[in-house]
């Protein structure tokens, strides 16, 4: 009976004691390390966050400022990890200030890459800001001219206007932007054309007093076409010799009546209007 009692308060320490289970599974990178991985272009450090789940909408705060996962991604140009997020099929949603962001960093593959992992990038595109612009706007704004033509196949124009009136055209000339403007204006665009406001990049660029403007829109101004010359035809042949009317049949019979400072040159002799005609 002692013996049955024995084993039966051995079960029950044995039961009652807590089961500590050992996880061989690394602890999910806290949030600094995810920003380190981002700063350094750690891949691998990003990959274990995001092989834990996590999101790209985790905010941190950065020199006071409050980013997103997402948004850092973006801000360093971390191509790769973009890549790797449209191959794991990690939501991510793109907002307006993440759009201007890549606008600014002026990267045709960055902003593509953001379209492919938006679904509604479509419709995204054609959002206006709070102002009435839309991103080709942005793009003059800064001065981002390796995006113009991938935005303009997008369906926005150099002379689309804002609320006041502005269009990207002379946005980019307010922002000295001489590489937007050279290219538009080797597509033909007249940067003459006034804005809603009543002002044109050239205009603009001439307020500036800069030598270097001065001389662009110097070179933009459409060149005065020269008027043909037109050579009047004469109805009769010229007079040029009004002395004596000498046919040109006789003329040798009559040459002894020529003093020798009167002859006509070779060139003369046989016209019908020589020196000497009357």
């Amino acid at each position: 009976m002692k013996k049955h009692r024995s084993w039966l308060i051995l079960g029950l320490i044995f039961f009652s004691s807590p089961i500590i289970y050992l996880s061989t599974k690394s602890p999910a990178p806290a949030l600094d390390d995810v920003f380190l991985a981002i700063v350094k272009n750690d891949a691998q450090s990003f990959a274990a966050y995001m092989d834990h789940g996590g999101a790209l909408d985790n905010k941190i705060m950065i020199d006071g400022t409050v980013r997103t996962i997402g948004e850092l991604v973006v801000k360093y140009e971390r191509k790769d990890f973009l890549k790797k997020i449209s191959q794991r099929k990690i939501p991510f949603k793109i907002d307006e200030s993440m759009w201007e962001m890549a606008i600014s960093k002026n990267n045709p593959e960055l902003f593509k890459l953001l379209m492919d992992l938006d679904e509604e990038s479509q419709q995204s595109l054609k959002k206006l800001d709070h102002q009435g612009r839309n991103y080709l706007h942005h793009a003059g704004l800064h001065c981002s001219n390796k995006l113009i033509s991938l935005l303009q196949k997008h369906g926005m124009k150099w002379n689309d206007k804002d609320d006041k009136g502005a269009t990207p055209l002379t946005l980019a000339a307010e922002n000295e932007c001489l590489k937007i403007l050279s290219s538009w204006k080797t597509q033909g665009v007249n940067l003459h054309e006034k804005d809603g406001r009543g002002l044109s990049a050239v205009s603009i660029l001439e307020m500036k007093n800069d030598p270097s403007f001065l001389i662009f829109s110097k070179e933009a101004a459409p060149q005065a076409k020269k008027a043909p010359i037109v050579v009047a035809a004469l109805s009769t042949p010229p007079q040029f010799y009004k002395k004596r009317h000498i046919p040109k049949d006789n003329l040798a019979d009559r040459a002894h009546l020529i003093g020798p400072n009167e002859r006509p040159d070779e060139a003369n002799e046989t016209s019908q209007y020589s020196e000497f005609s009357d």
